[in-house]
């Protein structure tokens, strides 16, 4: 079970806590809070990881490389 107070990640809010949880057949409820947000899962998915709230931070992706230019630069003087 999550516990209260334990930290969490949302992926559009951010570091945010477990409020409470609640039992819900064989899952619990997870209410979090995200500063001024507020947003509900259930602790199956964010053990998983697999809805918006999770145990880890996401890492965010890597910035694309636009045209072969940048591309050639990239690979000849390690720059990225």
């Amino acid at each position: 079970m999550i516990e209260q107070m334990t930290v969490v990640y949302h992926s559009e809010y951010g570091k945010g806590y477990v409020v409470n949880n609640t039992l819900k057949g064989k899952d619990y409820l997870v209410m979090c809070r995200f500063g001024s947000n507020v947003d509900w899962s259930m602790a199956s998915a964010i053990k998983n990881g697999t809805g918006a709230i999770t145990l880890a931070k996401a890492k965010a992706p890597k910035k694309p490389i636009d045209d072969l230019s940048q591309s050639i630069e990239s690979i000849l003087f390690g720059g990225g």
